[in-house]
Formats: structure tokens, sequence, C-alpha cells
């Protein structure tokens, strides 16, 4: 690890020093963000709003029509996988045309689709459609992660990929409690009310596209993605691939991982619904407000990484979700299941953006986008396999099963993820400890 590769941060451990420069303070890093780190954080606050709303509302559209909780789970699941499939090859796609035109066409691509979905809601429709956009929305996931870590500085990387989840999911929030603000907690919403809620959704979601318009792709990058290009065969060869022995480790980790979120966390409106008797908004507000967990566990998690480091942030924060996850799945009644979601919202998914700067540091600019794409593919093929099989589990009234499974999952790709990068850590610390030294000689 000691010879740097052009084209490749390296790990820095969480906790890197720059070069005995003072350490700016929290907000001295967030002022200091880019132009295209803020236009990002604006773009995905508007996807995560779209998101919410069509996310925390159209499983219970679904229902209203008639359609079963597993079909439900089968069409996430049908929904992930082809995100997943895609992914692979998208990754490629975004390494050769690059990160902005990517954003442009998903986002857009994908609007209109979902649109159909909404204004003719048949089981075919509903599954083709899936299938297709899951294939598109490849290039939006694999695209994220490499251009957050393309432009952000060292030092500020992990706050902006905090920040960026921070602030998504206070917008995801207000796109999921915003039917609640209208409608009320009313124990039968209309069709055409779920309706007119999902297109208030799609209209954010294609505004969504004038901030990614005003993406500036800087040219070191661009040259070097058709540099590669060049040279890296064709679309499905990935002869830009040169991490393999870090891919081989973190790709089935992360799978792990979001086989166990799967389990649980597609489906906890329909938990609240069918388990506990909630209606349908409280349900859907229960989601919103646990976004406000999240966000707070998003803001300070970037303290905690420099504190103990990247790698036992990460683990540690998986194992502390545990009970509370399982919390929610065995309390009695609707209050107790919602204070173990606000407390399950603050730690499971805060170790995210710890994670993207992670594999983004770790792997070239030139196979970035396709390393981004193989884990994209890892998280909706595991997700969408948690919730096939959940929606089936739930349909024979096995409710709390699914979360005593994402316990015991999740406590595996933990234990796993901690023993098999701690001295990648280690090392990198040791790396930091000799820059010094060798700065104070």
């Amino acid at each position: 690890m000691g010879e740097k590769i052009e084209g490749r941060e390296g790990f820095a451990g969480g906790n890197r020093p720059s070069g005995g420069a003072s350490k700016p303070g929290y907000f001295e890093i967030l002022g200091g963000f880019s132009r295209n780190a803020k236009l990002f954080i604006v773009h995905f606050m508007m996807m995560a709003f779209r998101f919410g709303m069509y996310g925390g509302i159209f499983n219970l559209y679904l229902l209203a029509l008639g359609f079963s909780p597993a079909f439900v789970g089968t069409r996430i699941f049908i929904m992930w996988g082809s995100i997943a499939l895609g992914s692979v090859f998208m990754g490629r796609v975004v390494d050769r045309i690059g990160r902005r035109i990517s954003f442009i066409f998903s986002d857009g691509m994908g609007a209109i689709l979902v649109f159909f979905m909404v204004a003719f809601p048949t089981a075919e429709a509903l599954i083709t459609l899936s299938v297709i956009s899951g294939f598109i929305d490849g290039l939006h996931w694999s695209s994220e992660a490499p251009w957050i870590m393309e432009n952000s500085e060292e030092r500020e990387r992990v706050y902006l990929f905090s920040v960026t989840q921070g602030m998504g999911r206070i917008a995801m929030m207000f796109g999921q409690g915003l039917p609640f603000l209208f409608v009320g907690n009313l124990p039968n919403v209309s069709i055409p009310t779920y309706r007119i809620f999902l297109y208030i959704g799609l209209v954010i979601w294609m505004l969504s596209l004038v901030p990614a318009f005003m993406f500036r792709e800087k040219k070191e990058i661009l040259d070097t993605l058709r540099s590669a290009s060049k040279t890296s065969g064709w679309l499905f060869s990935f002869n830009n691939v040169e991490s393999w022995s870090f891919i081989k480790k973190m790709v089935p980790i992360y799978a792990l991982m979001w086989l166990g979120i799967g389990m649980v966390h597609p489906l906890h409106t329909v938990f609240f619904v069918n388990k506990l008797d909630a209606a349908p908004m409280t349900a859907s507000l229960i989601l919103a407000l646990g976004g406000i967990s999240m966000s707070f566990g998003s803001f300070v998690i970037p303290i905690v990484a420099e504190r103990i480091g990247r790698v036992r942030t990460i683990g540690y924060t998986m194992l502390i979700s545990i009970p509370f996850t399982f919390g929610v799945g065995v309390a009695p009644v609707l209050i107790y299941a919602a204070m173990f979601f606000f407390l399950h919202e603050l730690t499971i998914h805060v170790s995210e953006p710890i994670i993207k700067t992670f594999y983004t540091e770790s792997v070239q600019t030139k196979e970035r986008g396709t390393v981004a794409g193989m884990m994209t593919a890892a998280h909706t093929f595991s997700l969408g396999l948690g919730s096939f099989v959940t929606g089936r589990m739930m349909d024979s009234n096995y409710y709390v099963h699914t979360y005593l499974i994402m316990a015991v999952i999740f406590a595996a790709a933990a234990l796993i993820f901690l023993n098999v990068f701690r001295l990648k850590e280690k090392e990198a610390a040791r790396e930091a400890e000799l820059e010094l030294a060798t700065q104070a000689k």
C-alpha cells in the first residue's frame, strides 16, 4: 500500500492528517464545498423528495388497488433485480460517457416510466415497466458515488457524502409526510388521492434535472475516462478494472448487508398497517419522522469516523442498529414500534456515506463507475431478494420472523466486515504516521 497509484486516492482510514496544517472545523468544511458539490446536494434532495413521496405511498397505492403484499414484494424484487443486472453494465457505460449525462438520461427516462406505472397500474404494466426502469436507474446509481468522490477533496469527502445523505433524508421526510398534512389520518385513502401525490412526486423528479444540467464535469476526469475507454475493450469485458482483490472482498459483504436490510426496510409500511393496524397515512408519517433520526446520524457520523476510523465506524454502527431493528418487529403496539423505528433509522443507514467514501477511494478513476455499478448490483439485488422473501412471509403472517432473520444476517455482515478490513485501516494509519515523520524531518 506504500505506493500510490495514479487516479486513486487511497484509503485514508478516516483520520488521516493533512500535512500538518491546522484541522478545519465542521462548518468550515461544509462552506468549502465546490459548486458541483452544492448543485449535487440540491439535485439529490429533489430526487429524495420524490422518492419519499413515491416510495412512501406507492406500496399503499397498490394495496388500495387490491394487489396483495406478495405481489408488492414481487414487484420490488423484480425492480431491484433489474437495477442490479443493469448496474453491472451501466457502471461501464458511466465510465465511458461520464457522470453528468448519465444523471440526465436516467432521471428523465425514469420519471416518464414511473408516470405510466401510476397511470396504468395493471399487473403486466407494473412488472414490465419496473424491469425497464430498473435497467435505466442503474445509470444514476452507478454515477452518484463517483461524482461525489471526484468533486471533493480528501479532507471533506466523508462530510460531503454524509451531508448529501442527511439533506436527502430531510427532503425524503417531507416527501413522505406531505400527504399526511393534506389528507390527515384517514383509515381509507381514495385511489385518486394517492395518484395526485404520486404525480406531484414525478413533477419534482423532472425538476431535479435542472441542477443536473448545470453540472460541470472536470476535464481531467473526462480525459482519463476517454483514454481508458479506448483500451478497455467491449462493454462486457471489464478490462478497465484492476482492483479485483478489493472488489472480491467488498461486494459480497455489501450484498449480505443489504440482504438483511431488504428483509425489513421496503415493507415497513406494510408491517405497520397489516400487523399493528396503523392507518396508511400514520404508517407514512412514521417513515417520514424516521428521516429526522437518520439525518441527525448522517450529520454526526463524520466526526465519529474521524475519532475511531472508518472501518470501526461502519462495523460498530451496524451492530448497534440490530437490537433497535428487532425491537420494531417484536413491539406489541404501534407506539413502541415507532420509537424503536426512530432508533433503527438513526443507526442502520448511518454508515452508508462512510462505505461509499471507503470504496470510491480504494479504486482508480477509470474503474470507479464500474465498481460503483457492482456495488449497486449487490445492493439492489439483495434488497430485492429480501423484499421478495419478506412479502411471502408476511402473506403467511410471519411478521416477527423477518426481523429476526434480518438481525442474524446483519450481525454476520458487520462481523465479517470488521474482520476483513480492520487490517487495511491499521496499515493506512501506519502510512499516515510515517508520512508525518518524514515531513517533520
